[in-house]
């Protein structure tokens, strides 16, 4: 059983590393940023009928990246569930069709009436877009985006431990605890016996 005391100091470490956490960590941050600016977005592309992820993949799929689901998800950095999501309300309207690619596959193209609401559409998103620019400032956005486009990047080239990794990474440490031998981090910072 947990004595008082202790129960009160784990709690204000807790407290400490959770006040930490609450202010400084990538990802919440990027996440809460993310979320606002998708809704943001999703509001000024209203009157469209696209919200910001559809509207993303109807660029895309415009763009030519709809060879195959892999290749526009991979472009969008959508997982294939995400992707089906936003991809079949535009099927569905007839915004998108799947044609037959020359290696037995179907392959996405816009349809005329996709183009035609892309370029309704196109002014809307010009609009939000110029509203984050300039809130960021505009000789700060090329910078700032540069850099979140460069950590999409380097995130998803895997340069980063990946989770099996870290998972293999984790065992080999409460193994190495349990015999009671520490692990020593090497030059690159991995852990090590």
């Amino acid at each position: 059983m947990t004595q008082p005391r202790d129960r009160d100091a784990l709690r204000a470490k807790l407290e400490q590393a959770c006040s930490t956490v609450a202010a400084t960590c990538a990802c919440t941050t990027v996440k809460l940023a993310a979320r606002a600016i998708t809704r943001f977005y999703d509001a000024v592309l209203a009157p469209s009928g696209l919200r910001a992820t559809q509207f993303a993949v109807l660029v895309g799929v415009f763009r030519g990246f709809g060879k195959s689901l892999t290749s526009l998800g991979r472009v969008l950095n959508m997982d294939r569930g995400s992707l089906l999501r936003n991809l079949r309300p535009l099927l569905h309207r007839r915004l998108v069709t799947t044609v037959q690619a020359t290696d037995r596959r179907r392959a996405l193209r816009t349809t005329r009436r996709g183009e035609r609401l892309l370029a309704r559409t196109i002014p809307y998103w010009q609009g939000a877009q110029e509203h984050v620019v300039t809130t960021v400032g505009r000789d700060k956005w090329p910078a700032f985006g540069g850099k979140l486009r460069d950590l999409v990047k380097v995130l998803r080239g895997g340069s980063l431990m990946r989770p099996r990794t870290l998972k293999q990474a984790n065992r080999k440490e409460k193994r190495s605890r349990a015999s009671g031998v520490q692990p020593v981090a090497d030059k690159s910072g991995k852990r090590r016996k």
